[in-house]
Formats: structure tokens, C-alpha cells, sequence
């Protein structure tokens, strides 16, 4: 799922998004913690700073983990206006790598999901916004992969799932 990061100004909120990106983007862990499973191409959008500032950001990120910058290609939209109004020139980046962040977005979602009671879990509905969001901005072989992916998903879901933690099972409670 999109994640998006709220705060004041200064606290580091673009330079986390970033490191995470770049974790993904090269495989390695460039945000301690983050182990992904394999490299995917990042699109990042950034409404505060420029592509130079983002650029240079980037270079250190990778200069610190020992990687070459060049080997990595940093997808970074500017944004001006609001999401709607970007929404022809991210569609035009979705269309080129979406797909990957999309059925990573799914499959990450859904072990997750697995390990917190599967489809009882209250957010297990997240688990359709891909779905949605792609079927407005992707080709219809890509949204019936989407879709197929979602519905299997979930009825894995269904039927698969660890119990959610009931920490409440642990204590007695005298009346």
C-alpha cells in the first residue's frame, strides 16, 4: 500500500522515503531493516524538494552503503499541484513500472494479513486498493493480472491464517 509520511518540516521524512526506495531500488538494506526481497524500480514523488536536492540525497544514500549511484536509476517526480492534478504525468511513470510496485504492494500486504488473522482482520479491505487504483491507470492485461492476484489473495486468506495475538487471554480479571 502507499505509505505516506506526515510530520513538521525538518524531521527527515523525505530522506526516510528516500532510503526506503532506494532499499528496494538495489535490493540491499540502505534503511536499516528493511530487507527487501529482490530490486524494483521506485517512483518517488516529492512536493518539497527539487530533483537536484533529490539527486544528491540519493548519491550519498547510495555512497554510504558502499553502492555506485549510477547503477541505480532514481525515478523522481517533482510535484506542483495536487495528486489529481499530477495524475497524467505519475500515470505515464505507473504505466512504465507500476506493475511491480502493485503485486508487491498485494503480496506484502497479504503476509501480513496472513500473519495477523488473515481475512478477519479489519484492514484485510486495503487488500482491493491496488486493484482500484490500477484499474484507472493501467491496461486491462495488467488489471485482470491485479485482479486474479487479489482474488487468490484473499481466498488464500480465507481459509490460511495465523490467529490475531489476544493479549487479553494472559490475564484474569477479579470482579
Amino acid at each position: 500500500l502507499p505509505v505516506i509520511l506526515f510530520g513538521d518540516g525538518g524531521l527527515g521524512k523525505s530522506l526516510v522515503a528516500l532510503a526506503a526506495m532506494t532499499s528496494h531500488n538495489t535490493g540491499t538494506d540502505v534503511l536499516p531493516g528493511l530487507y527487501p526481497a529482490g530490486t524494483h524500480n521506485g517512483l518517488y514523488l516529492d512536493w518539497e524538494s527539487s530533483p537536484y536536492e533529490n539527486g544528491e540525497r540519493y548519491k550519498q544514500l547510495m555512497k554510504g552503503r558502499g553502492l555506485d549511484p549510477t547503477d541505480y536509476k532514481c525515478h523522481h517526480i517533482r510535484c506542483s499541484g495536487t495528486f489529481l492534478e499530477m495524475a497524467s504525468s505519475i500515470r505515464q511513470k505507473i504505466s512504465e513500472y507500476g506493475i511491480t510496485f502493485l503485486i508487491i504492494d498485494i503480496l506484502q500486504l497479504s503476509f501480513l494479513l496472513y500473519l495477523t488473522g488473515g481475512i478477519i482482520n479489519p484492514f484485510s479491505i486495503f487488500l482491493i486498493i491496488p486493484s482500484v487504483f490500477a484499474s484507472s491507470s493501467l491496461n486491462i492485461k495488467t488489471n485482470i493480472l491485479l485482479i486474479i492476484l487479489t482474488i487468490i489473495s484473499i481466498t488464500f486468506l480465507t481459509f490460511f491464517h495465523e490467529n490475531l495475538p489476544s493479549p487479553l487471554n494472559n490475564y484474569v480479571f477479579n470482579s
